[in-house]
């Protein structure tokens, strides 16, 4: 007998209306239901959201724009720009590519999946700070001809 959720009385499908690891869990909840429940847990719990912004303000914008590199064992091998480099540190040491799914693996995640690098011997490093974008574009353009980091293919 096929599974019903819970709220609404709909038929579950995994893949449609429910994700596996909750159908497993026996948490039969369809996804619509699933995010107004989490919409009002949120709206409930407003306080609980404010104090935790305020205290971890500087989570996601820690780290100014500006433009990166990336070495290895002290060798500079890839130089980058960003708005928010928190994020783009995260796409390049995750193996995954955690945003934005497969397309959005970068040329370090994959040579890090490959075993090419070692995660322990990375290091991530703002060269410059620079908030406008089109002055950011062009540093890391200059620095990118200047140093030819290995993992730059479009600029090698």
């Amino acid at each position: 007998m096929d599974k019903q959720c819970n709220k609404c009385s709909v038929d579950l499908v995994v893949g449609e209306n429910i994700k596996l690891g909750r159908y497993k869990n026996s948490d039969y909840q369809c996804n619509s239901c699933q995010g107004k429940s989490f919409k009002k847990w949120v709206s409930n719990n407003k306080d609980y959201w404010k104090k935790w912004i305020r205290k971890n303000k500087h989570y996601k914008h820690s780290i100014k724009p500006g433009v990166y590199g990336i070495f290895s064992n002290c060798k500079l091998i890839y130089i980058g720009e960003s708005k928010v480099p928190y994020h783009r540190k995260s796409d390049h040491f995750s193996i995954q590519g955690k945003r934005g799914g497969v397309s959005n693996i970068t040329c370090i995640a994959k040579a890090l999946s490959n075993g090419e690098l070692q995660h322990d011997k990375l290091r991530f490093k703002m060269l410059e700070f620079i908030d406008d974008t089109s002055t950011r574009k062009q540093r890391e353009a200059a620095l990118i001809q200047r140093y030819k980091p290995a993992y730059n293919d479009l600029y090698v």
